[in-house]
């Protein structure tokens, strides 16, 4: 038996509804993002997803400028923002994809702060945005632990989203995973199987081409970040490659079809901010080398199908020397496949 909740201050106040933890904060939260502008502020942690039915890319929340934690939705029909009247509670780390069953985009995970306290709440219910508003989906099945910087992408073939790791950091908790879910529409199920070790902040994708879901990268519990490369074909996983990109976390990931390559750019892995660009042919990983966006991590990525254009937007810049400034970018750019436009 499935009910669906309107809104998501629901879930917050009935908290047995969530899976929560608690986290105890050390900073005050700046609430934003509802005031009236043309297109996004700048932010880091964002989502951003095609939403395939309305052929136009969503933008929802993340941190920007001061540490903000931003709560609003943009939609972008490929010449212009649009900001939607109604958008999702303060989410930060959530991850997005689009639900081929319920034609709708989701969202799942994320953390959220509770206004006026230090602290903040892991989330567990899966949310769908149906175009105009976003929805709140409680499932009487079992559920993945509500996490942060875990990976969700749409298998567009047998209409699943699939859900690798994540972790939760906490005070009272902190654990990095490895699990794999698959969600169809109506619940989540758990896949019994050895996969990728415990990892955050890794990029995934499916290849519509060869019909499997590509993860790169992350980071695990204690360690440097890692720089393997895995498939998995609904049933299994597979170790694909442990060379090409360099290794790294907080990157993006995703899958270009008119190229029939999955296309990663940035992140980090050594202290610094790449900038750099790879492409996955299912065999091999290839350097492109060409002048684009300046390096960065946290940033997000969607491919617009009906224009044939990947889309890059925000993100932050880091320096662990010092010799630059921090900086938390708004800034847009277009990939056609041979290369970047800054989107003015």
């Amino acid at each position: 038996m499935k009910s669906e909740r309107k809104g998501f201050n629901p879930i917050i106040k009935q908290i047995f509804l969530v899976i929560v933890i608690v986290q105890l904060f050390n900073t005050n939260f700046i609430l934003l993002g509802r005031g009236k502008t043309t297109k996004p502020s700048a932010r880091m942690n964002h989502g951003m997803i095609y939403d395939i039915k309305a052929k136009k890319i969503i933008l929802e929340g993340g941190i920007g400028e001061k540490l903000a934690n931003l709560g609003d939705t943009w939609m972008w029909n490929g010449k212009k923002w649009k900001k939607s009247k109604k958008s999702l509670e303060i989410i930060i780390h959530s991850a997005y994809s689009y639900d081929y069953t319920r034609n709708e985009v989701i969202c799942f995970g994320g953390i959220t702060p509770l206004e006026g306290y230090n602290i903040q709440i892991y989330l567990g219910p899966t949310c769908s945005w149906n175009g105009k508003k976003w929805t709140a989906i409680v499932s009487d099945s079992e559920e993945p632990t509500g996490r942060i910087h875990h990976s969700m992408t749409s298998d567009s073939l047998r209409k699943h989203v699939v859900l690798f790791g994540g972790k939760v950091d906490s005070k009272k908790r902190s654990e990095t995973f490895k699990d794999t879910w698959e969600w169809d529409g109506k619940k989540w199920e758990k896949k019994d199987v050895t996969g990728p070790e415990a990892r955050s902040g890794h990029a995934m994708a499916f290849d519509k081409d060869r019909g499997r879901v590509v993860l790169f990268g992350g980071l695990p519990q204690k360690g440097k970040s890692f720089g393997d490369t895995w498939e998995w074909d609904g049933k299994k996983w597979y170790k694909m490659s442990e060379t090409g990109p360099d290794p790294r976390h907080y990157h993006c990931m995703v899958y270009m079809d008119s190229a029939k390559k999955v296309i990663i750019f940035g992140g980090t892995g050594s202290g610094f901010c790449l900038g750099d660009m790879w492409e996955w042919d299912g065999s091999k990983w290839s350097k492109i080398d060409v002048g684009g966006p300046p390096p960065r991590l946290n940033h997000a990525m969607a491919y617009d199908l009906a224009r044939d254009r990947v889309i890059l937007f925000g993100g932050l810049f880091f320096d662990l020397t010092k010799s630059k400034k921090p900086k938390i970018y708004g800034d847009m750019w277009a990939w056609d496949g041979q290369s970047w436009e800054e989107i003015k």
